[in-house]
């Protein structure tokens, strides 16, 4: 993982872009988007996102994240909106330029299997389900029931494990490999499917970051904390004891590194004010691939607190009262405990 000086450099005009817009009824949902043109150090202009011939209603200073694939390597950033134009004739948004960014370099076409449940739609509009046995920005791999031919055109609709939607994405079967009880069949997405292959690339490439991290020497810690001093203590008493903390102010900016840098713990401070930390842990919860993530909320002293997340998957509470030797005993006993 790479922090690169300037993102200019990876961005170009009509670039498909995925946008996770908060501060709606599903703060984590996710909208194609493209960009339109930016301003160095001021903003990136994108198109306005549309569902159901309905632009989405996106307001000033919501908090933003997007993301996108460009020169060999999936990349994004959080800021928030500064501009908004609904008008029919030039509907747009604009982000704040990104103080800073995170990029992963990828191979091309890089594959990780999946068990996604899927839709075929033929020509005729006959659909019949399919399973995703893998997939990369080019492409998936499908088992059926059924045989097509190679060359013939089909279209797929499927969500990715991290939640995005893909519909009616046109692709070719280039392979078609008859199995004990199914059909298998190799599937490459149409050139002008951008969407699904930028989807798909984040997608993989964040899956692949996180097994490449699995093994680090240093165990990762994410604590969503807007004070800086808070940080620094925390970051001070557990860092000799080899955990490597990194931090996020913002609930948006918690789930991007959620996905770009995972964890091997979430942090969360007792004063949340985006949205309350049990909210934050039933999100989470819900989040493919974060389901088992040991979860603490710290600092505060409500006792009714541990029982009440208890049925939102929180791990522990602990409370202000000597909480730096109490967080550092509860993640070690936490390690054991899933090394066991």
């Amino acid at each position: 993982m790479n922090n690169q000086p300037d993102i200019s450099e990876f961005l170009s005009v009509g670039l498909v872009a995925v946008i996770h817009v908060a501060g709606r009824a599903d703060p984590f949902h996710r909208y194609i988007t493209s960009i339109r043109g930016w301003r160095k150090d001021a903003f990136v202009t994108l198109d306005l996102p549309i569902v159901s011939s309905r632009y989405i209603p996106i307001k000033k200073d919501m908090e933003c994240v997007l993301r996108f694939f460009s020169e060999g390597r999936a990349c994004g950033f959080d800021a928030p909106v500064i501009s908004v134009n609904a008008s029919i004739e030039n509907p747009y948004l604009q982000l704040a330029w990104p103080k800073k960014f995170e990029c992963v370099t990828v191979r091309r076409f890089e594959r990780v299997p999946t068990k996604i449940a899927g839709k075929v739609i033929f020509d005729d509009q006959l659909e019949k389900n399919c399973e995703i046995v893998d997939i990369s920005a080019g492409g998936c791999r499908l088992l059926a029931d059924f045989y097509s031919e190679p060359g013939d055109t089909i279209r797929l609709s499927f969500a990715l494990p991290d939640a995005t939607w893909l519909e009616d994405v046109k692709a070719y079967v280039r392979n078609v490999r008859k199995m004990a009880e199914h059909i298998s069949m190799g599937c490459e997405f149409a050139p002008e499917e951008k969407a699904a292959q930028t989807s798909s690339g984040f997608y993989v490439s964040s899956t692949l970051e996180r097994l490449r991290q699995a093994d680090n020497s240093k165990v990762r810690l994410l604590l969503i904390e807007k004070d800086d001093a808070v940080v620094d203590v925390i970051r001070a008493a557990l860092q000799p004891k080899g955990y490597e903390v990194i931090s996020a102010k913002s609930i948006v900016d918690a789930f991007f590194r959620l996905k770009m840098l995972p964890p091997r713990a979430l942090l969360l401070n007792y004063n949340l004010k985006d949205l309350p930390p049990l909210e934050i842990c039933r999100l989470v919860r819900q989040t493919n691939d974060f389901d088992k993530l040991p979860i603490f909320i710290y600092g505060g002293k409500d006792p009714q607190l541990g029982k009440q997340g208890h049925s939102v998957g929180l791990t522990g509470y602990i409370s202000s009262e000597n909480m730096l030797y109490e967080l550092a005993k509860a993640l070690a006993e936490t390690a054991s405990n899933s090394s066991t």
